[in-house]
């Protein structure tokens, strides 16, 4: 493990000299170069499906394990992590973007009406992954089923179709067995009952039987058994017998270019032009606006390539990238290699002339799920936003509770006496704050404050001198001395106006305003619940095809307890289990129950 950390750092070191090269590829120059790229294990992904056909109305769901191709655990390696939808043609539909945590993260998406009918593919993958190509991904064909749109020809039967006669199936209570082991029995799973009737109760234990050979992370659902054909959700142990011919190191030659991992975070990279040629030793700011803002400092290579990890969580999908110069500078934002997914085809799916039934049935229980979505929504915890100001306690001064004034530049003057605009010999204008000799031993110095509005940082002074203070809600001071880039600044003057956008209408000088896709957020899905006097879920109507969601299990003792309700659908469901444990091993339980 220290020697695969190691020729981590080395990747990071090649990736910070500056490649010379275009969207995040790395050439490789010789064989000590390559020996040290492929010392890196591959990495391989499964995802866990909540289900493999999926109506419009309804919602997919998702766990992304990311795997060492050499070992079959949990790889650490990238950070970030993609899964995209391809239609049938083998065009993309849309990509999310995934932080891994410790190998994993989980989503989902909605299918909306926008989608026709037809057979899918959902890929998952991750930078380091696409020098595999596609064979290295995840990839699993997934069933929409849009009844309201009936624009491609042959998925919904003729209306003169004989309707078929719908035989539902039933299964006698002894005929189940109390356990549905793995191979080798390291977890076992067992119902309270193997009969349920509408809005029960129900209770899952999970049982580890052999130590810590169980021990690991899992995903869980429980679902109506699919009454329509279609594809089957590929189980962790089926992945893990289908991805043992994938390389387990770099297949990459000498001259070769390759994707490099994001193995610190999400990866930002460009370049400086000026009148076309690459600008090198260019210091480029990366600014994330937000009350807990990013902020990056890097510099460019010898052929004007920029590089940079957005390591912390951010919530703001607007990127500012500037690159403050006396010349006019062109930055090229650069947009990550895509992968070819080209011969991801399938075929048009064709519905039988007897799924009409289930297919009418199934559109109007979504409906009304969807009706009363706003009852029983899903939530999304605060991120771990890291505090920008690492700790420190800066002064807070509110402008409410002052006489206002028009610009920015006065409100300094009038009501903070400690910061205010200087001038360089040279006559260049910065913003100073005075230092707290009473606290700190430190010696006087001329070094700017760092100034930023609505976490943009803002290199040119003289540009919001006249900015109109009315509004501004607050100024935050800190006047602890601060490195950035490699220049000492003298404290930090935050403005934070009241709307939060300034971001939106910054124009400045070598400045590039552009967006980021906002990962997928990590949801607490919405548990059901029955029975409860007064409860106001009892006169809702409850058509869940999926009673539990759970994508974060962790088993590290004997045994694990889960709780639900079953919804107001009867029929056969399914208890699924998947993932690995922290030997690598797969794991995949099964066990299933009657609602009547």
């Amino acid at each position: 493990m220290k020697r695969i950390k190691q020729h981590i750092t080395l990747l990071s070191i090649l990736l910070i000299a500056g490649c010379g090269a275009l969207q995040s590829q790395y050439k490789i120059k010789d064989g000590s170069d390559l020996l040290t790229l492929q010392q890196v294990p591959m990495e391989k992904a499964y995802l866990h499906l909540s289900t493999a056909t999926i109506f419009s109305g309804e919602y997919l769901y998702y766990k992304f394990y990311n795997l060492n191709a050499a070992t079959g655990r949990l790889s650490g390696i990238s950070r970030v992590a993609y899964v995209s939808l391809i239609d049938p043609e083998g065009k993309e539909v849309f990509t999310q973007k995934l932080r891994l945590n410790k190998g994993m993260a989980y989503g989902d998406f909605f299918v909306n009406t926008d989608l026709l009918s037809g057979e899918y593919t959902l890929v998952g993958y991750t930078r380091w992954m696409q020098n595999g190509g596609i064979d290295q991904t995840f990839h699993q064909t997934v069933k929409i089923i849009n009844p309201y749109n009936t624009k491609r020809a042959g998925i919904l039967p003729d209306a003169s179709d004989s309707l078929k006669t719908r035989v539902s199936f039933t299964l006698a209570r002894e005929n189940w067995p109390p356990f549905a082991p793995t191979e080798g029995g390291l977890i076992e799973m067992a119902m309270d009952t193997a009969v349920y009737g509408p809005r029960s109760p129900f209770n899952l234990q999970l049982r580890n039987f052999k130590g810590r050979l169980g021990h690991g992370s899992y995903s869980l659902t429980i679902k109506k058994v699919e009454e329509l054909e279609g594809p089957a959700v590929m189980s962790a142990l089926q992945y893990a017998v289908a991805s043992a011919g994938l390389v387990p190191k770099l297949p990459k030659r000498v001259g070769d270019s390759v994707a490099l991992p994001e193995q610190r975070g999400e990866l930002i990279y460009g370049q400086v032009l000026q009148q076309g040629q690459p600008v090198s030793g260019q210091e480029v700011f990366l600014s994330v606006p937000g009350q807990q803002y990013v902020l990056k400092a890097l510099d460019t290579d010898d052929a004007g390539n920029f590089y940079g990890y957005l390591r912390e969580s951010y919530s703001n999908g607007q990127l500012i990238i500037q690159a403050p110069s006396n010349e006019s500078l062109e930055i090229v934002y650069k947009s990550a290699p895509k992968l070819d997914f080209s011969d991801l085809t399938n075929e048009q799916i064709a519905l039988k002339a007897g799924d009409r039934e289930a297919i009418v049935a199934r559109s109007v229980q979504n409906q009304l799920e969807n009706a009363f979505f706003s009852v029983k929504p899903d939530s999304v915890p605060a991120p771990e936003l890291e505090d920008p100001f690492l700790g420190a306690l800066p002064e807070i001064t509110n402008l409410d509770e002052y006489t206002r004034f028009r610009t920015l530049e006065e409100t300094l003057v009038e009501i903070l006496n400690l910061v205010g605009y200087r001038k360089t010999p040279t006559g260049r204008s910065y913003i100073r704050v005075a230092q707290d000799f009473e606290t700190f031993d430190e010696e006087f110095n001329t070094d700017p404050a760092l100034v930023l509005i609505d976490g943009v940082y803002i290199p040119d002074v003289d540009l919001i001198r006249n900015f109109d203070a009315r509004l501004i809600k607050r100024i935050k001071v800190l006047r602890d001395p601060l490195v950035l880039g490699g220049l000492p600044y003298q404290g930090v003057v935050y403005f934070e106006t009241f709307e939060g956008d300034f971001a939106e209408n910054y124009q400045a000088p070598n400045a590039l305003n552009t967006t980021l896709d906002l990962p997928q957020p990590q949801k607490l899905y919405f548990r059901q619940q029955h029975g409860v006097e007064g409860s106001e879920y009892e006169s809702v109507p409850d058509f869940r095809n999926i009673l539990l969601w759970e994508p974060e299990l962790t088993i590290d003792g004997p045994e694990l307890f889960l709780k639900g309700f079953t919804s107001d659908l009867t029929g056969t469901f399914e208890v699924v289990l998947e993932g690995f444990t922290t030997y690598g091993k797969p794991i995949s339980v099964r066990t299933r129950f009657m609602v009547k």
